[in-house]
């Protein structure tokens, strides 16, 4: 029987929570979230392999009986508005940005796009960018977003990027892919570029929380 054990500070006292009857799905219907109560880290176990995660997220994450369900076939972005989540995410980092006339923009994960028409609207010139696995969403965003260019892995881009963002992403990747994660992200990141990471915040072991 596999133990589960703390990546950070490896102890093997958790809080064990059950995942949402909403995600109706065998992944999760088996599975637990546990939280650390030694350290706080959170994460799913038993771990899910590599080939069941990207068929769920290329099939199941965006499909009409998830909760994460979008409906890319008939979306369609009023290319006025201002996402305040992504403009905030843009002005903490355009801090360490140094000044271009052009620059390269990457959202891994973009979810509804609405970065992209954010990062039109406060950069001066940009192209964008997008690592995308649903085919839905990337029809969605090259039907959307003139000259777009998506890709499948970081592997594939072989340019520089200077802005990458990932915005409650990070925590879909596993723990022990962050150490290749983060090279891959170092090595398509331009010199004077800037990652901008935001994730959850939710403590579990709070009791509060709901």
């Amino acid at each position: 029987m596999i133990k589960s054990v703390c990546e950070i500070c490896k102890s093997n006292l958790f809080k064990k929570i059950k995942y949402k009857n909403a995600l109706k799905h065998d992944l999760f219907s088996k599975r637990e979230i546990h939280n650390c109560l030694n350290c706080g880290f959170g994460k799913i176990f038993p771990k899910v392999s590599d080939s069941d995660l990207n068929y769920y997220y290329e099939n199941i994450y965006r499909s009409k009986n998830s909760p994460m369900y979008i409906d890319f076939d008939n979306l369609i972005l009023n290319k006025q508005i201002v996402d305040y989540r992504s403009l905030s995410q843009f002005h903490l980092g355009h801090q360490f940005l140094n000044s271009k006339n052009n620059y390269n923009f990457l959202d891994i994960g973009p979810g509804y796009g609405t970065s992209f028409l954010t990062a039109v609207q406060y950069f001066n010139k940009i192209k964008l960018h997008a690592i995308e696995n649903n085919a839905k969403a990337i029809n969605f965003y090259k039907r959307t977003f003139k000259d777009i260019k998506i890709f499948k892995n970081l592997e594939d881009i072989d340019y520089s990027i200077d802005i990458i963002l990932m915005s409650h992403s990070l925590e879909h990747f596993d723990i022990k892919e962050l150490t290749s994660l983060f090279k891959k992200l170092y090595d398509v990141l331009s010199k004077d570029g800037i990652l901008i990471i935001e994730i959850p915040h939710e403590n579990h072991l709070d009791k509060l929380y709901k």
